[in-house]
């Protein structure tokens, strides 16, 4: 008795066995069949032109003293207010991605002079960390970079207003000059 359970047992192993084994030769049919296609006749040249960078696609900060432009990869944006004097603030980032930032803050500047400032005052006075370009153009414009390119800090002065967009970049997506090179030439008054 033990010997025909067992004769049945293999056989019945046997036969899943050989319809498994005749199921995996019926597809191979289907996977292991000729390659077919065209060759391609792409250049590297071609392929490097389209690899190369693109300009990141913006959204639009329309706040009620300024408006700008920023990439669309940030993704979160929220109204802060942790400067009793600012007129308006905004933080900017990716979701998910601490390594990137954008700050606006906007104050009323009496003098119409940046110096007056302390975050102004404070990049200014450390030349050894941060470099400083003017931008012409019709409003009192600077553009201060820190010395390993991860931030970069626009301070824009129109008639007693100081706008201060300050960019934070130590991710390998997008350094801070190329977000500012998005945010700088997009900056309008709107009061």
């Amino acid at each position: 008795m033990i010997k025909t359970r067992l004769a049945k047992t293999i056989s019945i192993l046997i036969l899943v066995g050989a319809i498994f084994g005749f199921a995996i030769i019926f597809l191979m049919r289907f996977v292991d069949g000729p390659v077919s296609g065209k060759v391609s006749s792409t250049t590297l040249a071609d392929v490097k032109a389209s690899a190369a960078p693109t300009p990141l696609p913006a959204h639009q900060l329309a706040g009620l003293y300024v408006a700008l432009d920023y990439p669309a990869t940030y993704d979160q944006l929220a109204q802060i207010k942790t400067d009793k004097t600012a007129l308006e603030q905004y933080d900017m980032s990716p979701k998910g991605d601490y390594r990137q930032s954008i700050t606006v803050h906007v104050a009323e500047l009496p003098s119409g002079d940046p110096h007056e400032d302390a975050s102004y005052r404070i990049r200014e006075l450390n030349t050894a960390e941060y470099r400083s370009t003017v931008i012409p153009g019709g409003d009192r414009t600077v553009l201060m970079t820190k010395a390993d390119g991860s931030e970069q800090t626009l301070f824009v002065v129109h008639k007693a207003r100081l706008l201060t967009v300050a960019v934070t970049s130590t991710s390998t997506k997008a350094t801070a000059k190329e977000i500012m090179a998005i945010i700088q030439p997009s900056v309008r008054w709107i009061q």
